[in-house]
């Protein structure tokens, strides 16, 4: 899951790349929408994969971690900032991540 959320994240970061070069028609051409496509495509296929090996009320959690990666890579990519209430967004994340996957272990 975690190489799926990686490239769920990446992707993220291919569209936001292609959102700078989107005209018509030349957008399917683009270098960074191919790359886009192709990482949310290959995301998905490890999501299945998980999906297929593991209980869904304890695996689809796991994909809430990509907003953590796509928040990553904003700030250290894009030089976005990252506000406060970002930051208890993120960690209610990490916190309800950590809850949902030691459920069950005693």
């Amino acid at each position: 899951m975690l190489g799926a959320t990686f490239f769920l994240s990446l992707a993220q970061l291919f569209h936001k790349l292609a959102s700078n070069f989107f005209v018509l028609p030349n957008i399917l051409w683009n270098p960074y929408l191919i790359a886009g496509l192709v990482c949310g495509g290959l995301g998905a296929i490890l999501v299945t994969i998980a999906l297929r090996q593991g209980e869904l009320s304890k695996i689809y959690p796991l994909i809430s971690l990509s907003f953590i990666w796509t928040a990553l890579i904003g700030v250290f990519v894009f030089a976005e900032p990252l506000s406060f209430t970002a930051m208890i967004g993120l960690c209610s994340i990490i916190a309800g991540v950590s809850v949902l996957s030691s459920e069950g272990v005693a």
